[in-house]
């Protein structure tokens, strides 16, 4: 097993949307991309912990200001350094498992790293302070959320409600087209970081069947989340995933025009997420948080992009018609596009105005 001593610095990475401004510092140890990768996981993993252990020590505001402007620019770092590393290591199209499943030897990986314990010699062996140079670029404060109620709607049977600040979907089926979006003009979104508040109620995929209802997206064709899938259309969207018969939940990461997804294992079932989802050049990532300040984190996980891609429309809700009869219940609330506006505190306190579309 290989232990990560020693620093080398080597090629730079995009740091974030903001602008970039860390380079990745690798151990002398990790000669080549399958032990960077690995060092990568680690280092990711022992960010994580520290930051959940440091802003719980702190205010709430202060927390906020702290993992904004520390965390973040060097967990972005790292997860450029992924897309870019798992490339050369697992190189072609994502695959499939035997049974059809969406799984990937990374994101295994990255739970078996997040298995281990704070004093494994892995994780103990990764110093933080020595993992980056440079300079981090400053994050954006969020701004008032997207009004839902001037979304756009596909919904034959009606399983979606809209709200001011909540999309309210409910026993959402795998067998028809249904998804609710705004269109912002064509090149809207190029790099970009969006806030959104999801929680996963009830339902998922019976004996083998997954169920994946999207709770957030962007793209450049309206139609079902199957068919940007299939066809490697120009999006890129988060989904959760739910299979019943197993009790498997994973939350995923979706480029379909790179064929390209990562997920994080085992969320909670009504249990309420915060996500930030980014987009810097090549590099999508969907940080997830359990805390309405988005400081304590609980995985991130990242997806190749093309270069140069602009999107158009924003999907809050879609679902993969498969012709399947699964269904799932969920809300999506507080969607931010981070595009200016008033303005709101550094810590959040936006609440929803259950006020139905007529």
């Amino acid at each position: 097993m290989m232990r990560f001593a020693g620093m080398l610095a080597v090629a730079a990475w995009a740091a974030c949307a903001a602008g970039g401004g860390l380079e990745v510092v690798y151990p002398a140890a990790a000669e080549n991309d399958a032990d960077r990768l690995a060092w990568l996981f680690h280092a990711q993993e022992k960010l994580r912990r520290h930051n959940n252990a440091a802003v719980a020590k702190l205010e709430p505001a202060e927390a906020v200001a702290w993992h904004r402007s520390w965390f973040r620019p060097r967990n972005a770092a790292l997860s450029a350094a992924i897309v870019a590393t798992r490339a050369q290591v697992y190189p072609g199209p994502a695959p499939k498992d035997a049974t059809g499943d969406h799984t990937v030897p990374w994101a295994e990986a990255r739970a078996a790293v997040r298995a281990k314990a704070d004093d494994h010699a892995d994780l103990a062996a990764v110093d933080l302070d020595a993992c980056f140079t440079g300079s981090a670029p400053r994050d954006t404060l969020v701004d008032p959320a997207e009004d839902f109620t001037t979304y756009s709607e596909v919904d034959p049977s009606g399983h979606i409600d809209l709200y001011e600040s909540l999309v309210d979907v409910n026993a959402i089926a795998a067998n028809e087209d249904c998804y609710a979006y705004s269109d912002k003009g064509a090149a809207h979104f190029g790099n970009f970081t969006h806030y959104v508040k999801a929680t996963y109620i009830s339902g998922g995929g019976q004996n083998t069947n997954w169920h994946y209802p999207l709770f957030w997206g962007v793209s450049n064709v309206v139609n079902d989340w199957g068919d940007w899938w299939s066809n490697t259309r120009e999006a890129l969207f988060a989904t959760f995933a739910v299979r019943s018969s197993t009790s498997t939940e994973r939350i995923y990461l979706w480029s379909a025009e790179t064929a390209d997804y990562d997920y994080a294992e085992e969320f909670g079932v009504g249990t309420p997420y915060w996500f930030t989802a980014s987009r810097s050049s090549t590099l999508a990532q969907l940080d997830i948080y359990t805390d309405l300040n988005r400081t304590i984190v609980f995985g991130t996980i990242d997806a190749a992009v093309v270069e140069g891609r602009t999107f158009r429309y924003v999907f809050a809700a879609n679902i993969y018609n498969a012709g399947l009869p699964e269904t799932s219940t969920l809300d999506v609330e507080n969607l931010d596009l981070n595009e200016g506006g008033a303005g709101a505190a550094v810590v959040q306190s936006v609440q929803h105005a259950r006020r139905r579309r007529q």
